[in-house]
């Protein structure tokens, strides 16, 4: 791949801006803040897209730091290059809303396809890693990132075994890492635990020694016995209910009788009142009956005296005498008999005395027995409601006792059935668990499986390392001596920490100088990039990198450069430095000036 132009039509500072490459050495010279970082990003932004991050890291990432200052909404470049005898022009629009990239092959005028949207999709083992560990060098950022040893690693497999670029031992380890970590998050360990301790709670309650039967205890027996006696209390308190009701009944009905009496007597009492009061107030009783019934039977007497003794005289000389006698007697008689039968008839209307029951109010009242039938009827009374007592406190005492059977028989039937909920349950429980241990067995083979997968890879990356590790340090050892004309073996770790052999120990490179570290650092990246890229020549960029060679080995490595180096080169600088060493070699070199 050679760069022929870059067009930074809305780039960062530059508008519009064309710059023209050549195949070999290019040095594109400007002073601090001319652009070289902005030509810098611009090339690695066309190759593979402005990627914008999220957050806080949105703010120093490729789109946001090298948007355009007049018009963001303007965000574009193009880039022409040659790849395999072929030209193509690559057109990038970077803003956000109206994103796009476009690749016409320019000799056949045909749009190339970018499914992934960066050129790795027409160059193989174009990857934005491989291009910062090994085509872009810049200051300060020279030492490889150890993560791309798996890269080196897998372009070295690949190399070896398949002879594409297919196989990405990096790649299949982060895959694999992923894959353990979501199956370790799988593996049910804390629903395992708490099942067993679920199981063990069962198992538990269901060792409880059974509670024995206290001596309270009812047996269904007595429970029997106990309900025929309490049907037996209950008639037995009907029967005196219903005595008892009667015997209410019959009180309230002589109640109701005597009620009756006495209100008959108290209406015989005033129509005695009355009688007495029109006849002038005449004797009822006592003295003044008395004496009316002897004026009554004396007329009565003397009136029968007197016509016994007419009839007895009257054959005399003078028959006056005997029919005057006759007349009184008959008047006599007739005044007695009047009077007897006035006082009978008082007699018969006048109310009794108080505690005199003879007379006509006698026909409602009791005999001398019945007169005591309250007493009785108040002594069963007084029995019937002892004997109810007794029976409702019975009553009380066998519904307790069969209340009692009752609650524990519910209980009972509650021990079992919660005996069985328990064992069904501790069933389940043990059936999820060997679910779950299943489960977890299986996720645990697969992690054995991925883990051996990652070791697997891992033992191959190692042993890949000492195939192509040697190389690596040769080729490296090689550019080293042909730029200081000291010939130092590298040796390199998988982890790409290099060292240097000073014929006495291996010396950590961080403790050589500077200058030292960054001309190891740049052989070693170009070791790598014939490497990754074995059957094409890709352009190198060296951002302000050569600030810390002297100008020894800056002349040596530009002679390198623009002899045995890799194809195309280009160069940014703040100083005139390069421009004058290779003036002096007499290199022929594109010159391009931001400053201008």
């Amino acid at each position: 791949m050679i760069i022929k132009e870059l067009e930074l039509i809305h780039f960062g500072k530059f508008h519009h801006y064309k710059i023209e490459l050549g195949p070999r050495l290019n040095v594109i010279f400007g002073g601090n803040e001319a652009g070289k970082s902005t030509v810098c990003a611009f090339i690695r932004c066309m190759i593979f897209g402005a990627k914008r991050l999220r957050g806080r890291a949105a703010l120093g990432d490729l789109y946001n730091r090298y948007m355009p200052w007049e018009s963001g909404s303007n965000y574009e470049g193009a880039m022409v290059f040659c790849h395999e005898e072929n030209t193509y022009r690559l057109y990038r629009n970077f803003y956000k809303e109206t994103q796009s990239v476009d690749l016409l092959c320019l000799d056949t005028g045909k749009r190339v396809p970018l499914p992934h949207g960066h050129l790795g999709d027409l160059i193989p083992g174009l990857t934005e890693e491989n291009y910062l560990n090994t085509i872009h060098v810049a200051q300060g950022q020279s030492p490889m990132d150890p993560r791309f040893a798996l890269e080196l690693q897998s372009q070295a497999a690949n190399l070896a075994m398949t002879g594409s670029a297919n196989l990405h031992l990096g790649r299949a380890i982060k895959v694999l890492g992923q894959e353990r970590l979501k199956l370790q998050k799988a593996v049910p360990a804390d629903q395992i635990r708490s099942m067993e301790e679920k199981i063990q709670t069962l198992e538990t309650r269901k060792a409880r020694p059974e509670p024995q039967p206290s001596q309270s205890s009812l047996t269904r027996e007595q429970a029997n016995v106990a309900s025929l006696e309490l049907a037996k209390v209950r008639r037995e308190m009907e029967q005196c209910q219903t005595r008892r009701g009667m015997l209410l009944e019959s009180e309230r009905q002589w109640k109701a009788q005597v009620r009756e009496n006495e209100a008959l007597k108290m209406e015989e009492g005033l129509k005695m009142g009355e009688a007495g009061g029109k006849s002038g107030g005449g004797t009822r009783t006592g003295k003044n009956g008395r004496f009316f019934k002897t004026i009554s039977l004396g007329c009565l007497i003397l009136g029968a005296f007197l016509g016994a003794a007419s009839i007895l005289l009257g054959d005399g000389p003078e028959p006056v005498m005997p029919a005057l006698g006759t007349a009184a007697g008959l008047f006599l008689v007739a005044a007695g008999a009047f009077l007897m039968i006035r006082i009978l008839g008082r007699s018969k209307t006048s109310p009794p005395a108080p505690g005199d029951f003879s007379g006509p109010a006698q026909a409602h009242l009791k005999t001398r027995d019945e007169k005591e039938k309250p007493e009785q009827m108040a002594r069963e009374q007084a029995q019937l409601s002892q004997q109810l007592k007794v029976l409702e406190e019975r009553e009380r005492a066998l519904e307790h006792v069969i209340q009692q059977y009752r609650r524990q028989k519910e209980r009972d039937a509650w021990e079992l059935e919660h005996e069985a909920e328990t064992e069904n349950m501790l069933e389940d429980c043990r059936e999820a668990l060997e679910q779950l241990k299943e489960k977890a067995n299986g996720l645990k083979k697969e992690m054995f499986c991925v883990d051996t997968a990652r070791n697997i890879i891992q033992t191959l990356a190692e042993e890949i390392h000492e195939d192509f590790g040697g190389d690596l340090c040769r080729e490296a050892s090689r550019i080293m001596e042909e730029i200081t004309g000291h010939r130092r073996m590298f040796y390199v770790n998988p982890d790409l920490k290099v060292s240097v052999d000073n014929s006495k120990t291996l010396l950590p490179m961080e403790r050589l100088s500077q200058g030292t570290v960054e001309q190891m650092q740049a052989a070693l990246r170009l070791s790598a990039a014939r490497l990754v890229f074995p059957e094409m020549e890709m352009p190198v960029i060296f951002d302000d990198t050569f600030a810390f060679y002297d100008d020894d080995r800056l002349k040596a490595f530009l002679s390198w450069l623009s002899g045995s180096g890799p194809g195309q080169a280009i160069l940014m600088t703040c100083q005139h430095r390069e421009c004058d060493l290779l003036d002096e070699l007499n290199v022929d070199y594109n010159y391009v000036n931001l400053d201008d």
